[in-house]
Parts: structure tokens; sequence; C-alpha cells
């Protein structure tokens, strides 16, 4: 994790005892409170995937696909790695950061 003090601040009321335990966490593994807090952030937000990490998996899948091993229910699935391969691509190849559709 870069220390910069030019990230983004977020004030932040913490209940009490939830402070405490956080306090008593970065006190044993080391750390600032900010620290620990980015640490348990970071452990339960990872960042997302870029689509050049995304692609090669995909075809890894579509290529099982193809060769038979997966079946049945599974061709929904065959179809959507598909379209989502191919809307990855497009924006590739755009020059953009495919957009995150997770909230929807």
């Amino acid at each position: 994790m870069a220390d910069t003090r030019t990230d983004p601040q977020y004030k932040l009321r913490l209940p009490q005892d939830l402070k405490d335990r956080i306090e008593r966490a970065a006190r044993e593994q080391g750390r600032s409170m900010n620290a620990e807090i980015l640490m348990t952030l970071e452990m339960h937000y990872p960042p997302l995937p870029e689509a050049e990490e995304i692609l090669p998996v995909l075809e890894g899948v579509l290529r099982m696909s193809d060769a038979g091993r997966l079946k049945g229910q599974w061709n929904n699935l065959y179809n959507l790695l598909h379209e989502l391969k191919y809307r990855l691509e497009a924006e590739v190849n755009q020059g953009h950061q495919p957009e995150d559709r997770s909230a929807e």
C-alpha cells in the first residue's frame, strides 16, 4: 500500500467498541489504525481485474466448452461468456475501461 497524503480523505464515525477493536488489531500487527482499516477494506473489496486479465481466462473456458467438456446447463454459461468476451474485446479495442456492471 502506497502511503500518500494526496489520497482522498473520508471522515468516518465508528462505534467506540469497533474503534477499540481496530486499535487493538492495528497495535498487534504493528500498523496504524488507518493502515489496518485500509488493509481490511482491500481484503473485502479487491480491485476488479483488467479486461486483459479476464480475456485469456474466458478464452480457456470457451475452448473447454468447444471441446465438449461443458454440456447441458452450461450452454447458457457458454453464451454469456461469449457475449462478455466480445464486449470486453470491443471495449479494450476502443481503449475504454470495461464498465462496472456489478450493481445491475
